[in-house]
């Protein structure tokens, strides 16, 4: 059961506590923020009634002007539903404009399925393949110079995954660029970045055999452009692509962490909500943090002795008691 099939357990004011955010400058656009997350996180499900407008200035401390305008931007995305005398209510997911910069980034949030980042990919495929045809009758001398040079960064940074990933994103927008294709390069450029924050996307404990088989596509996709090949090229982009993400999905679903992690997943704790409970000298590393609309309990993934910043993996409640309790009677 995704988030959204999930039945309503708690009232609208349950649901913003502690959510509601403090008075910035533009009030209308932190009630937006906050109603994107709840629709988008499933807490407020599709086809759901939304409280009256007095009731939500009374829970968002704003007045009606401000609350107004929150709604029209809410409808302009496809969350919401205004009907004169009928209220507001929650627009099927069909509706949402996943383009939305808002929309996606809490899409690929709150994604615990493989349905959404699916996607991405199958768009990232129809996109990027006719883009490389294109490409490879359009890209100049000096673009493919750069192309190269690219490539050459690329494998000095084999032995390092993180920075690897970062870069190879740079040396795909130079082949879209070179396309000369503008639409779909935003578009890529506005979906990928925002994909590659999810955890999943990214792959957990990506080996050195992957790096090597990632960057082989690199270097034929270099190749076939160089040999101003459009079938080829394009071919070996969709190989690329798709024989990435099934290898990067594989480690996804597979089970690499400790016994009691549930899956893996990338925040900066204090980019989201207040930690409520900090015991870093806790067995393992617990922590109780606040992420979206629950409290979780987490640890820092570990690569061999060193901790992964800003990486954490939910811990399943029982244990993660038992272990601070354990903590507790030694002392710690």
């Amino acid at each position: 059961m995704t988030l959204a099939e999930q039945p309503p357990t708690k009232s609208f004011e349950t649901i913003l506590a502690g959510a509601v955010p403090r008075r910035p400058a533009r009030l209308a656009t932190a009630v937006l923020t906050t109603m994107v997350d709840k629709i988008v996180g499933g807490e407020l499900l599709p086809e759901s009634s939304l409280p009256t407008e007095s009731t939500l200035c009374e829970v968002f401390g704003v007045s009606r002007t401000v609350i107004r305008e929150a709604l029209k931007l809410l409808e302009a995305k496809g969350l919401v539903r205004v009907r004169q005398g009928q209220g507001t209510t929650v627009g099927s997911t069909e509706q949402w404009d996943l383009l939305d910069p808002l929309i996606l980034d809490a899409a690929m949030r709150y994604a615990d399925t493989f349905e959404i980042l699916d996607d991405v990919v199958d768009v990232r495929v129809g996109l990027e393949c006719q883009m490389t045809r294109r490409a490879a009758e359009m890209m100049t001398d000096a673009q493919l110079r750069e192309l190269h040079d690219a490539l050459i960064a690329l494998e000095k940074l084999l032995d390092q995954p993180e920075k690897y990933q970062d870069a190879e994103g740079e040396y795909h927008d130079l082949i879209l660029r070179g396309s000369g294709n503008r639409l779909g390069r935003s578009i890529i450029r506005s979906i990928h970045p925002r994909a590659r924050t999810n955890f999943r996307y990214r792959g957990a404990g990506v080996s050195a055999d992957h790096m090597l088989m990632s960057h082989r596509g690199h270097v034929a996709i270099y190749e076939r452009l160089a040999a101003r090949d459009p079938d080829g090229a394009a071919e070996v982009m969709r190989e690329h692509i798709l024989g990435s993400w099934l290898e990067r999905k594989s480690f996804g679903s597979s089970s690499v962490f400790p016994p009691g992690v549930l899956q893996a997943f990338e925040f900066d704790p204090p980019a989201m909500n207040e930690k409520l409970t900090d015991v870093p000298a806790a067995p393992g590393g617990i922590e109780r943090v606040r992420l979206g609309r629950s409290d979780v309990y987490v640890t820092r993934l570990m690569l061999g002795c060193a901790p992964l910043a800003g990486m954490y993996a939910p811990v399943d409640d029982r244990r993660a008691e038992a272990v601070l309790e354990a903590s507790l009677d030694e002392g710690v």
